[in-house]
């Protein structure tokens, strides 16, 4: 009996083994066709029958990496290292991914373990380069790059770091010609161009910058990362016109990708007031629901109230309210609203809320009914309803304000817009309303107070940057308006509004001179990261 036990356990193993084996063997083939995901599922498979194979972590880190996985894929090489400290694969995929994840000493570790036996190791010289070039310790970095060009003239990893390096020293000039004459030479590839392009895009040099996404469009025609990055890149240069065919040209190619048409939308809602509904009226033709709805908000953001309801009146429906419709006929309930015709408004938001009870749009409108009708406790409730539901909707928070500044509750109003920028991340219209209503009710002088806070908190947001300047101007503040400047220097796209401002600054009192670039008014603490709570400046100054 014992015996025969001891034969089905060890039959076991064998067919474990041998169905691993074999789910390894489908793992090759369906990697080699690029079906990574059938690939991932079979070297799970592996795994789950065989944990202790270092090389069926390899290719769990492989196919984890050809799909974006980088956590993923950096797990599955340390448990490889694991099994196999010497494991040559993993131990250059963990370096490289501790660099890119930011886990510096790590990469370099890893690095130099392998650089010990193979110092002409291109992958990890690049990762030791890389490091050097990020702590600024300039003079290694470009020694490395230039040990890996004497090893590989063509390597385009060590000429893309020589550029840097130079960059970064301020010899901004020669980089750019380092990497163009290296395209020039090898023909265009997408990691130069790309290097290319941020050192284009840190210079704030328009034509280039649109030069060199014709050139990355020319290799990769179908990619949609590239085109979005692209039309968000015209908007802040105020080149709608560009970006309008280039979105229309990829939705058209992607038709059958609701994700694709979900990025749209959300680039455009982040835009805001950037967008023009004008540019993007041949695309609302042939675009979907979502698309036909979001440039509608857009439209009543904007005030044109008639485009709105030009845009979304083919997908309104002529029959009762369903998920199909509900939102494009929110759109033209609030576009009638802003309109006046309360009348036609009323009965629509009646019939949405009939459909959806909670829809915190549909509710929006009908707070704006309710105040303009005075009907102010009923606007309270729906304003109070949408704020439950969806607190991280800064048009709820806003409208909130409003009803309470309509009830001649002024405490409460200023409250909830605070709170809406303390709780909603780059809330910039909840700054623009809470600006409006300081203005309004006679208490201009902190908005500059609001807007500075706004600004160190999100140092990345042209919109607050120009809002902050233009409160400068009209308090006439040099230092003010010079650290604004200073601000906007790190952010592309905004060399016109760094000029426009400058022309404010020079007709101004010259301030007196400082020990330090950062301006009184300023501070380091400004560039904070995005997020970073900031403490109010003592005794109010701005």
């Amino acid at each position: 009996m014992t015996a025969l036990a001891a034969s089905m356990m060890l039959a076991g193993c064998g067919s474990g083994t041998e169905r691993a084996t074999k789910a390894v063997a489908r793992f090759d083939a369906a990697y080699a066709k690029r079906s990574y995901w059938v690939a991932r599922l079979e070297i799970n498979r592996a795994l789950r029958l065989e944990d202790d194979v270092p090389e069926y972590w390899n290719r769990l880190g492989r196919v984890e990496l050809a799909l974006g996985h980088y956590l993923n894929a950096y797990t599955a090489y340390k448990n490889a290292l694991m099994l196999d400290p010497r494991n040559i694969e993993a131990v250059q995929s963990v370096a490289e991914l501790s660099f890119s994840g930011g886990s510096q000493d790590d990469a370099l570790k890893y690095a130099d373990q392998i650089l010990a036996t193979q110092p002409r190791n291109l992958r990890m010289l690049i990762v030791k380069g890389s490091v050097a070039l990020d702590r600024k310790q300039h003079d290694e970095a470009r020694e490395i790059a230039r040990k890996m060009l004497a090893i590989d003239p063509t390597n385009e990893a060590a000429t893309i770091l020589l550029a840097r390096v130079d960059y970064a020293l301020g010899e901004q000039d020669k980089a750019i010609a380092l990497l163009e004459d290296s395209l020039k030479s090898q023909g265009d590839t997408i990691p130069r161009l790309v290097a290319l392009l941020d050192m284009y895009r840190a210079r704030d040099d328009f034509a280039p910058i649109e030069a060199t996404y014709q050139r990355l469009f020319r290799l990769r025609p179908d990619d949609a990362d590239i085109a979005l990055e692209y039309a968000r890149n015209m908007y802040e240069y105020k080149r709608g016109d560009l970006a309008a065919p280039v979105l229309s040209r990829m939705l058209r190619a992607k038709a059958d990708d609701p994700r694709i048409e979900q990025r749209v939308v959300d680039l455009w809602t982040s835009m805001g007031d950037v967008i023009d509904i004008d540019q993007l009226r041949g695309l609302a033709t042939s675009a979907g629901p979502e698309l036909r709805v979001t440039l509608g908000r857009l439209a009543i953001e904007q005030r044109r109230f008639a485009d709105a309801i030009e845009i979304v009146s083919p997908i309104v429906g002529a029959g009762p309210v369903n998920p199909a419709n509900v939102e494009a006929r929110v759109v033209q309930a609030g576009a009638l609203a802003g309109l006046g015709q309360l009348g036609r408004a009323k009965p629509l938001i009646d019939d949405i809320l009939t459909f959806d009870r909670s829809n915190p749009n549909a509710l929006l409108v009908r707070v704006r009914i309710k105040l303009a009708e005075r009907k102010l406790d009923e606007a309270l409730e729906d304003a109070q309803a949408i704020v439950a539901k969806t607190p991280q909707d800064s048009g709820g928070r806003i409208m909130l304000a409003r009803v309470y500044a309509a009830r001649g509750d002024p405490a409460m109003a200023e409250t909830h817009y605070a709170r809406a920028l303390t709780e909603i991340s780059g809330a910039f219209d909840a700054l623009q309303a809470y600006v409006a209503w300081l203005q309004a009710t006679g208490k201009g002088d902190r908005a500059l107070d609001v807007v500075r806070m706004f600004t160190r908190q999100n140092v990345d947001m042209t919109a607050g940057w120009a809002l902050r300047g233009r409160l400068c101007a009209a308090a006439r503040d040099a230092n003010c308006l010079q650290s604004v400047i200073v601000g906007l220097t790190r952010l592309r796209g905004t060399d016109k509004l760094r000029r426009d401002l400058q022309a404010e600054l020079d007709k101004l009192p010259k301030p007196p001179p400082m020990a330090v670039t950062l301006t009184p008014d300023q501070g380091a603490d400004d560039f904070a990261p995005a997020g970073t709570a900031v403490p109010p400046p003592p005794g109010g100054t701005r």
